[in-house]
């Protein structure tokens, strides 16, 4: 068994890329592998690869959990997306704004949106007395 006592932030061991190769070189080496270190951030790359880790050398080594990753099955490509681009109307012709200028469509849905209640005035009375009194 070999035990890496690691530093505070150690930054080689911060990627998944160099866990792998870690883990890779103990196992061609049949050596077992324990991390000793107290770092969080470290703890679910281990788990990723398998990597056994202690918080001290005393203390008994585990694989720490490996971090949720979505799934590998297929999405289902009949699956309807959820689209929120602030247009409520579902009456939109794809085939005939295919013509269109991106700009155009886009003014056709500014056009829509509604500004009420928004102040565009901007105060300048306080910038204005700063710079006087220099």
């Amino acid at each position: 068994m070999v035990a890496l006592v690691l530093p505070k932030r150690a930054p080689v061991l911060q990627s998944i890329v160099n866990m792998k190769l870690l883990k890779r070189t103990a196992d061609t080496a049949d050596k077992n592998l324990v991390l000793i270190t107290s770092e969080t951030g470290l703890l679910p790359l281990a788990g990723a690869v398998g990597l056994h880790v202690a918080s001290t050398p005393n203390s008994k080594p585990n694989i720490p959990n490996a971090p949720v990753s979505p799934g590998d099955e297929p999405e289902d490509i009949d699956e309807p997306l959820s689209i929120v681009d602030g247009n409520d109307s579902e009456d939109f012709d794809s085939g005939a704004a295919a013509d269109k200028p991106v700009g155009d469509l886009a003014a056709g849905v500014a056009g829509k949106v509604s500004t009420d209640g928004i102040d565009e005035s901007i105060d300048m009375s306080e910038d204005d007395t700063e710079s006087q009194e220099r």
